[in-house]
């Protein structure tokens, strides 16, 4: 099989057309599996029981709701300040998952971007081909 990279101009554009749709797919993948996840966080945390608590820090030793019970419940200032440190950089954080949220997008529309340009590029190369062809 000849390398796309040195073969006709069609078989480049459309390489490169695959490429930026796989591209996509990855980009739109990841952002719905991180919606999940928002969609679970936002679920977690209102209802909670103290086993539940429990049963998730033995799941997940920085649980981020393991973290705010400690900090509902500890007397000493010290630890209160730990504490509250690592719920502030938690990825689990609503304002944290959010902020990812936003730049998923962003990728998203960037390589929705790509691929419509190199649709409009295959689409073109193609056009100049077979109007190439015909002409002979």
């Amino acid at each position: 099989m000849p390398d796309p990279a040195t073969s006709d101009e069609v078989a480049r554009a459309a390489l490169f057309l695959a490429e930026c749709e796989a591209q996509r797919a990855r980009c739109i993948d990841t952002e719905n599996s991180h919606l999940v996840r928002m969609y679970e966080r936002a679920g977690d945390g209102a209802y909670l029981t103290i086993k539940d608590i429990v049963n998730k820090m033995k799941d997940e030793e920085w649980h981020i709701d393991a973290l705010k019970f400690a900090y509902e419940r500890i007397l000493d200032p010290d630890m209160k300040t730990g504490i509250r440190v690592l719920i502030q950089g938690h990825p689990d954080r609503t304002t944290a998952l959010r902020y990812r949220l936003k730049t998923l997008r962003r990728y998203r529309r960037e390589a929705e971007a790509r691929r419509r340009k190199a649709l409009a590029r295959w689409l073109a190369v193609s056009a100049a081909v077979s109007g190439a062809l015909a002409a002979v």
